[in-house]
């Protein structure tokens, strides 16, 4: 009756008995081998957020690869919604020029696999309803649920294998972060009269495409993160962040000789900017979401707050080339170990850093950069800028026991003895050759190193008249510590991810 009463919809309907009778196949399967088979298949390759209201499911074509001024494996692949014809992003209509503005994003990175991350889709969608009325969107994106990024086989949920989840360093789902896209501007058009989009420039979103903000609680946790409030919070301390991260010098080659930096005392951070080097992208990610919140407790005073990007050296960059200037070579600024935090004394070009060794958790970094600002307040004096809500995330009402966390979260804390003067794995970089003979050919290209260049480690720190015994800290609180590990949330089709215990 539908179909003769409803003939423009014959086709949809007839989409709809294929689907089931595909469904009732695979379902009603003699070979349970290829039952099995068909289920995890269909639980695993569905978007889970493709019928929501408020989240968008973002799709590959949504994100841009851009080269990042190292080389092409390394590229980096930013959110760029606004591009495609269907976005609302942009009211072309608004006759008012505009210059490029900003887009905040929070973005719910999933497997479709991970029941963690069905489980919470209404929460998440409730709380992109509160949030689009702040202006912050939500996004979802499948990690390994696309053709164009095929699961590899070791790769259950497919955050190795995608190259647009991969570049978040994180094992388990769901993970999320405030990013930011880059929108571009409006003019008017001198012969047409009509407003054309100008696109924005490239060193400015390569900048903004640099910043990311994790909300940490998730991995540790279970569903109570998701809550709407919660999740409404981050994402409000992620904008705060943002807002705040101007205050912070990105720091170049020139900058480390400018007058704001030497007749001020500075706090710098040296992370890895090539991407390449064997560094903790937890501590990474906490020395960058709270120096925005250090710079403005300092921002009536004469504090310098800079983060430098360590390269592969001077010898590799090219001078005409705008991307690697925003490296520096660490090597010639006694940088041994990555993250690395120094502080600088006025009319000092030489810094100490913060700890004699690495940093063992986030935690540690919180403590030592709230000591370290305690500390240069006492001695300056004054009062603390407007810090607002600028305070990690790490209070949040504490999940019970029942119910699984994150799917793949087998991160293990980090060993207990830190050796925190000797840095593994550094190795020279290779230099490049004198030509003794006299000839007139151009000298060859120096293959580009497999890490930054950093000092040597052999100049080492000693206490106590110079002893060589190895220096270890001895403030209470630097082990690492030991976490409840709760059971992880079921992986469908696979095994049980490792949840976790709270940072205590």
């Amino acid at each position: 009756d539908k179909l003769v009463n409803q003939p423009e919809k014959k086709e949809l309907f007839e989409r709809i008995f294929v689907l089931l009778q595909n469904a009732y196949q695979g379902l009603k399967s003699a070979d349970e081998a290829e039952k099995e088979k068909f289920r995890v298949q269909a639980e695993s390759a569905s978007q889970i957020f493709a019928h929501s209201q408020h989240v968008i499911e973002l799709l590959p074509f949504h994100w841009t690869k851009i080269d990042d001024g190292t080389n092409e494996t390394n590229g980096r692949y930013i959110l760029n919604v606004a591009s495609h014809i269907n976005s609302t992003l942009l009211n072309v209509t608004d006759e008012v020029e505009s210059d490029s503005t900003e887009q905040l994003w929070v973005t719910f990175m999933y497997s479709a696999r991970c029941s963690m991350s069905r489980s919470v889709v209404g929460v998440v969608d409730l709380a992109a309803r509160h949030l689009a009325q702040l202006g912050i969107k939500v996004g979802a994106y499948g990690c390994g649920l696309y053709k164009e990024f095929p699961i590899e086989k070791d790769d259950v949920l497919g955050v190795k294998s995608d190259p647009i989840c991969s570049q978040f360093h994180r094992r388990e789902t769901p993970n999320v972060h405030v990013i930011v896209e880059t929108l571009p501007g409006k003019r008017r058009d001198v012969e047409s009269g009509e407003f054309i989009i100008v696109p924005p420039d490239p060193e400015v979103v390569k900048d903004n495409a640099m910043f990311k903000y994790f909300y940490a609680a998730v991995p540790d946790g279970n569903s109570v993160q998701f809550l709407p409030q919660n999740f409404i919070d981050f994402a409000k301390t992620g904008r705060k962040v943002w807002e705040s991260s101007h205050l912070v010098h990105k720091m170049r080659k020139e900058d480390f000789t400018s007058p704001n930096f030497i007749s001020n005392i500075s706090i710098v951070a040296f992370l890895d900017g090539t991407g390449l080097g064997e560094t903790n992208e937890d501590v990474v990610s906490t020395i960058s979401s709270s120096f925005p919140g250090l710079a403005r407790r300092f921002v009536n005073d004469d504090v310098y707050v800079g983060i430098a990007q360590c390269g592969f050296g001077d010898e590799y960059a090219d001078e005409n080339d705008a991307a690697s200037k925003r490296y520096v070579d660490c090597s010639k600024l006694d940088v041994s170990r990555l993250p690395d935090i120094k502080i600088y004394a006025p009319n000092m070009t030489e810094g100490e850093s913060l700890l004699r060794g690495q940093f063992g958790d986030r935690r540690d970094v919180q403590i030592a950069i709230e000591c370290l600002g305690n500390v240069i307040r006492m001695m300056i004096g004054g009062e603390d800028g407007d810090e607002g809500d600028l305070d990690e995330i790490d209070d949040i009402e504490e999940a019970s026991d029942e119910g699984g966390g994150s799917c793949g979260n087998t991160q293990q804390p980090p060993p207990h003895d830190l050796d925190l003067d000797e840095i593994e794995g550094v190795e020279e970089t290779p230099q490049l050759e004198m030509n003794t003979e006299e000839d007139t050919q151009a000298p060859p290209i120096a293959e580009a190193p497999k890490k930054p260049k950093l000092a040597s480690p052999d100049k080492r720190e000693k206490i106590d008249g110079g002893r060589d015994n190895k220096v270890r800290d001895r403030v209470a609180g630097f082990e690492s510590r030991q976490q409840a590990r709760r059971g992880g949330g079921k992986i469908l089709g696979g095994g049980g991810g490792g949840g976790g215990g709270f940072i205590s």
